[in-house]
This record gives C-alpha cells, sequence and structure tokens, in this order.
C-alpha cells in the first residue's frame, strides 16, 4: 500500500453552477454563489476559506448568470489564480460539472466544494485523512442532531460502508466538503452526470470512501428561510467570539468587525444605516425594503422581485418582537 508523498493539496473545485431554484426569487436576477450572507457574498466566504488554509488555485464552475460570477472573479485582486469551467450552454450536474473542471486540475487529489454551503472545516484534519490512505473520496461529513432529508452513510470507523436512507435522525451526512482524487472520475462519461450513481456509490463498493468528521457551524443556505437562519447562527457565533472567542475563523470575525456596525447584541449593519425600532437581532446592508415575512416575527428583505436597493440577492434580515 503506498501514500501520497505529499502534505498539502493546492487545488479546488468550487460548484457555483446551479440554478439555485429553491432561492427563488432572489436568484432570478443572480447567481446564488453572490448571495451576500452578512453582506459577503458566499462564493468569497468559500475561496478565502481555502485560500486561508494554502490553496493555490481555485476552479470555479458556472452556468446560471455566468456572467455575474465571473465578472465578480475578475474584480477579487486578492484570489492569486483562479479559472472558470464554463458550462454556460449546458449544466453537466454534480458529477459532470467536476469532470469537466478537472482539466484545470494538475494535481491528483484536489478539494471539492459546494458553493451553497458554509462551514469552517479543520482543513489540515481533513487533508492529512485523504493523504494517508488510497480512498478515491475522503468525505467531511457531520454527525446528524435533527431528523433531516439529507442521506446518510453507514459507517465502519471513519469508512463509509453503504448509503443508509433508513435513519434520517441519526446516520451522519456529507458536508459538500471533500478531498477527491481525480481518478474517482475516470469512468464518468462526457455530458451531464450525477454523483452519486456515478462517482459515490462505485467508490462506495470498491471500499475507498473514507471520512473526516465536522463539529462546529454547518450551514446549508439553499432556501430563504435557511439563508435568514444562516444569518442568525453567524451573528450569535459573533456575539459568542466577542465573549469568549467563539466559533467563527480569526479571519472572519476580524473582516466583519472591520467591515460593519454593531449597534447592539445580535444587531449589524453597514456603515451609516440605522436599524429599524422594534429590532431584536438582524443584520442591515441595504435600506428601503420591502419584506417577506418567513414567520412570526421574522423577515428576509427585498424590493419584492430578488432586488434590494438596486443590488441583487438578499441583502438584509431581520427579527422583531
Amino acid at each position: 500500500m503506498s501514500f501520497s508523498s505529499t502534505t498539502t493539496i493546492s487545488e479546488a473545485v468550487v460548484l457555483a453552477a446551479g440554478l439555485g431554484t429553491r432561492l427563488k426569487p432572489f436568484t432570478d436576477h443572480a447567481p446564488k454563489a453572490l448571495m451576500p450572507l452578512l453582506g459577503i457574498p458566499l462564493l468569497e466566504w468559500v475561496i478565502r476559506g481555502l485560500l486561508d488554509h494554502g490553496v493555490e488555485k481555485i476552479v470555479v464552475n458556472v452556468h446560471a448568470h455566468a456572467d455575474q460570477v465571473e465578472g465578480w472573479l475578475k474584480t477579487q485582486a486578492w484570489i492569486p489564480h483562479w479559472r472558470v469551467s464554463d458550462e454556460r450552454n449546458l449544466l453537466l450536474g454534480s458529477a459532470g460539472g467536476p469532470r469537466k473542471a478537472l482539466s484545470f486540475i494538475e494535481g491528483e487529489s484536489f478539494f471539492l466544494v459546494n458553493a451553497d454551503t458554509l462551514c469552517f472545516p479543520d482543513w489540515s484534519k481533513l487533508t492529512k485523512n485523504a493523504l494517508n490512505t488510497e480512498d478515491l473520496l475522503t468525505l467531511l461529513v457531520i454527525n446528524r442532531t435533527q431528523e433531516s432529508s439529507y442521506t446518510g452513510f453507514l459507517l465502519e470507523e471513519d469508512r463509509v460502508l453503504a448509503l443508509d436512507p433508513a435513519r434520517p435522525s441519526e446516520a451522519p451526512y456529507y458536508s459538500g466538503v471533500g478531498v477527491f482524487k481525480k481518478s474517482a472520475f475516470q469512468d464518468v462519461g462526457a455530458g451531464p452526470q450525477e454523483f452519486t450513481p456515478t462517482v459515490l456509490l462505485p467508490s462506495i463498493h470498491a471500499r475507498k470512501v473514507g471520512v473526516a468528521f465536522h463539529s462546529g457551524i454547518w450551514l446549508d443556505v439553499g432556501t430563504p428561510a435557511a439563508f435568514r437562519d444562516a444569518h442568525e447562527v453567524l451573528l450569535s457565533a459573533l456575539e459568542e467570539q466577542n465573549r469568549s472567542g467563539g466559533s467563527l475563523p480569526g479571519i472572519w470575525h476580524e473582516r466583519i468587525r472591520q467591515r460593519f456596525v454593531r449597534h447592539a447584541p445580535k444587531i449589524w449593519s453597514l456603515p451609516g444605516l440605522s436599524p429599524p425600532a422594534g429590532l431584536t437581532s438582524g443584520f442591515l446592508g441595504t435600506k428601503d425594503l420591502q419584506s417577506i415575512p418567513m414567520s412570526s416575527g421574522q423577515f428576509l428583505y427585498s424590493d419584492g422581485d430578488g432586488y434590494c436597493n438596486g443590488s441583487p440577492g438578499i441583502q438584509a434580515f431581520g427579527e422583531f418582537a
């Protein structure tokens, strides 16, 4: 048995080509990957985390609103090396998309990250787990704390033995972050292909899927309700950080504190904006907004058709007493 002689992974593929159907109406005018979370695009959250770990090359696949994603990348001088894997003409799916992106990947192992999930992994642990085995996939997994629709895994220590859809409240599930080997995609044909039947299941059957467990913040921001909840989780993490060090990486704690104003516990905004009366928690990235109620007392803000004061996306959220 031979393992990799390298100790780092310097390349990553970020999956940003999705249609964002669950996040309508916001994605009618902008890609989900550029939706701002606490005023920061999802894609920036993901890429800064990878660069902070030492990744040197970022490949982003694009389809919906591809020009906006590519245009944003061109303005981000802090990203040293990036390439676009272009799926404008045909969306290639969760396996076909990465397969096409591999034309820009030089090494055998690379990070594969969904742009619409936000977490702060122990990248070093994930890398070590991946490079110390002959696994084709090393998946960052989460221990389930409540029943959900995510398909779980049947595990034996740090090995995936099978999918486990029968335990929706128990089985650990995939976070959307992992280390993949290019050879895992060797049987993926050209054209649209999906991850589970063409990559995941064959790799499980070959006993070449390992895991690393994630603890801490993990956010699926695929729906308006989840997006609002994500703001709440991050604001809570900021408040915890103020008291005791908290659960946000230092790069984000400092960046948010430098860029935004804290008016009161769990009430933040861009400079120059004042929170409305009665706000008990919230983030304001713009003003003069109509509201989309999520549940009693909770709102996302938009001008009504997916824009916020001329800018696409979700620029603010709030909860009122």
